[in-house]
């Protein structure tokens, strides 16, 4: 992870040491914050109660840099304070203290996903994992240029993409009323999203990003749309560049690379009540039309949403 503090000759020292002889930390306050950076305004990755142990990596000036319990897949490495932590038996091997009642941590395995992709929101020492939805792709007359302005206009029957010739059209991905998104009661959640296995695109490829979904009148919500060739469901050739024009209500985050095909996701400010969602996206770059708008590779991760509500 990347450091943004100047460190003392001292504290390098001391950090070289520790990285080559590392051992646990215990939380000595009855509750204390892990935060994505050794700072104090840093935001909270995890909270952690009395008697916590957790594997030391290095220490940071005021700050031990720890490895939190895996949450699938991703493990990620964030700072706890020294003020609420203390060193335990340098060197030894890390051994789980469970919180006091005699509950462990809790890190449940994540759901079977079709797009290989699985998404956890981050919260104390538990990994909520969110579930992924489909969104029904429609083809609209060329109409309105951001998803709010089609929420606005959004017909009652959304008709399936098909061939009709090269005039432009609008295609938009919808998420049906049906089923509620996970409600989040924090206003600044941090996503842990693993994507390594996404099927049939290479991860290095992807880039995961959060949005605000866009309500329309019949209790449907607009991820996003994209004007097209009307067309485009039977062109065979890499020639659409979708990201080009692709529009999505895209929330201002942080998303920082843990590891090849996994990211920490988390918003530069709280996030008003509304309904979002963690998507997949690739880069800009040319895509074949008939994937784009099938339910395989792009496609799929164009059509996969990862849902959730702030009250």
């Amino acid at each position: 992870m990347s450091r943004r503090i100047v460190l003392t000759f001292l504290s390098l020292l001391a950090t070289s040491v520790l990285a080559q002889d590392a051992g646990v930390v215990k939380v000595t306050a009855a509750r204390a914050n892990v935060r994505s950076e050794p700072n104090d305004k840093a935001p909270v990755v995890a909270q952690v109660t009395a008697g916590t142990v957790l594997t030391l990596k290095a220490i940071e000036g005021d700050w031990f840099r720890v490895q939190l319990p895996p949450m699938g897949a991703i493990r990620v490495e964030a700072y706890i304070s020294r003020k609420v932590a203390a060193l335990d038996k340098p060197g030894s091997a890390p051994v789980p203290a469970p919180p006091p009642g005699g509950t462990k941590p809790v890190v449940t395995g994540p759901p079977a996903e079709p797009s290989g992709v699985t998404v956890a929101w981050a919260a104390g020492n538990q990994a909520t994992w969110l579930t992924s939805r489909v969104a029904q792709l429609g083809q609209l007359s060329d109409r309105g240029d951001s998803v709010r302005a089609i929420a606005a206009v959004l017909p009652t029957d959304l008709h399936a993409p098909m061939d009709a010739g090269p005039t432009q059209v609008a295609y938009v991905w919808v998420l049906d009323e049906a089923a509620a998104p996970t409600a989040i009661a924090e206003r600044r959640p941090v996503f842990l999203v693993d994507f390594k296995k996404t099927a049939g695109v290479h991860p290095d490829d992807l880039l995961p990003a959060l949005v605000r979904l866009a309500p329309a009148a019949s209790g449907r919500r607009v991820v996003g749309m994209v004007r097209g060739r009307a067309d485009e469901i039977a062109r065979t050739t890499a020639e659409w560049d979708v990201m080009r024009d692709f529009r999505q209500e895209t929330v201002k985050a942080e998303v920082k690379i843990v590891e090849p095909g996994a990211a920490r996701i988390t918003p530069a400010a709280d996030l008003p009540p509304g309904e979002y969602a963690v998507v997949i996206r690739p880069p800009r770059k040319r895509l074949i039309g008939a994937v784009v708008l099938s339910e395989a590779g792009e496609g799929r991760l164009f059509r996969t949403v990862w849902a959730f509500v702030i009250r």
